[in-house]
């Protein structure tokens, strides 16, 4: 729709053409590709992958040479009698045993046909409108169960542990990766900000106040971690819009070019193509990386173990160890003769200083080396914000705590520990990798006949099908999601019952 039309609403809507106009949109697409002159038949895009509960792909030119005709069958079940709108079932059919299909052992299947270029000359300057089902609602076959299997096929592509790894069928090109978070767009980015301060009571620096009582903190904090799961493109004007569009036609103008995986620092091309990062394997590492060690720092400090301050200290400092020690270099010790120096372990030091630059710079340092394109720039300062987040808290604890080993520092207070215990849930909310602690699936191990998804559209909305054994019926519950869907997942049953909890 932003892309589109510049809005969320699009145009006035044709009530014959469905209800959000979805044909209109594609073809919308298809048709600015062709005036950015970005593809055609055979050639450039042909194409759009549209994500939402699952992957839906627009093919825009079903006459392009780059298509071949597998088969073509009809699909079409036949309606079922007229006495099936009163409810008359085929009693008296009477179904016989027949053989089993079976093909010998050994035997070969022969291939169908062989495929085939589309024979059509020219695409439809329209595609029709799908089937009108609802004129003969009570005659389909198999309407009841249509929005089931539908959300079976869309979680097929989910990823999760335990199911397959993902959309592995679309290649990204990862330096061409847009976002509506980029700070250019100045409007969009206030209004978010303003908002988030109101709803978050946060600060004019953006900080969160944590002195309240301890369940008070759990909601500040699970708001704070899912604060993106309301963020919209509402507030976006007109003119960002544009700029967005405008953006979009530059980046695909680039990726279409031969040059883009071959980039070059010497390229006396005004925008340097990719230089072949996998931003996703990056980032994807950085949260297997760091996920779990915070977590189960978190965990330590929010209830340390029943023993002694030092014991503690001693678990922290194993795993902060483990974090930290590709990034620092411990301190050569004086001479005993020589008069104490500073305290190494000062987090205003330079070793302190040392440590962040090593740490926060530990994914990109190379890539400071060579221009970048704008949305790999982008890119490149993200994770490092990321980094020097984690980096700069996992230090500010570590630090202290080496000092309490090497030196006769006393061991930490508790007063102490409950500023690093804030410290580390502050960062987890602020990163809101919550949601990936367990990776993305539902509390509960879903039974026979039910399905874990993600609840965003179209099924973030309540679904009230619910037509016989097969219909799907849903409850939208804390935060648009699915009762049942803690972690941004929720559940569906096949069998008419409400989402399971």
């Amino acid at each position: 729709m932003m892309l589109l039309y510049s809005n969320l609403t699009g145009p006035q809507r044709n009530d014959k053409e469905g209800p959000i106009n979805e044909y209109d949109r594609a073809a919308g697409l298809c048709d600015w590709i062709q005036e950015s002159d970005l593809g055609g038949s055979g050639w450039g895009l042909e194409g759009i992958v549209r994500m939402n509960a699952g992957f839906e792909l627009i093919w825009c030119n079903f006459s392009s040479p780059s298509l071949r005709l597998i088969d073509h069958i009809n699909v079409t079940a036949p309606l079922l009698p007229q006495e099936a709108r009163n409810g008359i079932t085929r009693g008296s059919a009477i179904i016989t045993a027949e053989e089993p299909f079976m093909t010998p052992m050994g035997s070969i299947t022969p291939l169908p046909l062989p495929t085939t270029l589309l024979n059509q000359r020219t695409a439809p300057a329209y595609p029709p409108n799908p089937y009108e089902w609802r004129k003969h609602r009570e005659q389909e076959p198999y309407l009841n169960s249509q929005a089931y299997e539908w959300l079976r096929s869309a979680t097929w592509h989910y990823g999760h542990s335990g199911s397959n790894s993902g959309e592995s069928r679309v290649k990204l090109l990862t330096c061409g990766f847009m976002t509506f978070y980029d700070p250019t767009f100045e409007h969009l980015s206030q209004a978010k900000t303003k908002i988030e301060r109101e709803r978050l009571n946060l600060t004019e620096l953006g900080t969160i106040n944590l002195s309240s009582s301890d369940t008070d903190q759990d909601h500040i904090l699970k708001s704070l971690s899912r604060r993106r799961r309301y963020h919209t493109l509402t507030s976006m004007p007109a003119t960002e819009a544009a700029a967005f569009r405008a953006k979009a036609k530059r980046v695909l103008t680039n990726l279409n070019s031969p040059q883009t995986l071959h980039h070059s620092s010497s390229s006396s091309s005004p925008q340097p193509h990719c230089t072949g990062t996998d931003w996703y394997a990056l980032t994807t590492t950085i949260v297997t990386r760091y996920s779990a060690p915070l977590l189960e720092l978190s965990h330590l400090l929010s209830t340390p173990p029943n023993t002694n301050s030092s014991t503690s200290a001693l678990i922290l400092r194993t795993i902060l160890h483990a974090l930290l020690t590709p990034f620092f270099s411990y301190p050569s010790p004086s001479p005993s003769s020589s008069p104490p120096s500073s305290n190494p372990w000062s987090l205003d030091g330079q070793l302190a200083q040392e440590t962040l630059s090593r740490c926060t710079f530990h994914y990109t340092r190379l890539h400071h080396s060579h221009p970048l394109n704008p949305e790999e720039s982008l890119l490149r300062s993200s994770v490092e914000d990321v980094m020097r987040a984690i980096c700069s808290t996992a230090i500010s604890i570590f630090f202290p705590i080496e000092r309490h080993f090497s030196t006769s520092a006393s061991s930490p207070s508790s007063s102490q520990i409950r500023i690093w215990a804030n410290q580390l849930r502050l960062l987890r909310a602020w990163l809101g990798w919550q949601d990936l602690d367990l990776d993305v699936q539902c509390e509960e191990n879903c039974g026979v006949g039910q399905l874990c998804y993600v609840p965003m559209w179209p099924l973030q909305l309540p679904l009230r099908h619910g037509h016989g054994q097969y219909g799907v019926t849903g409850e939208e519950g804390e935060e648009g999601g699915k009762k049942g869907g803690e972690r941004g997942v929720g559940k569906q049953e096949k069998r008419g019952r409400e989402a399971c909890r």
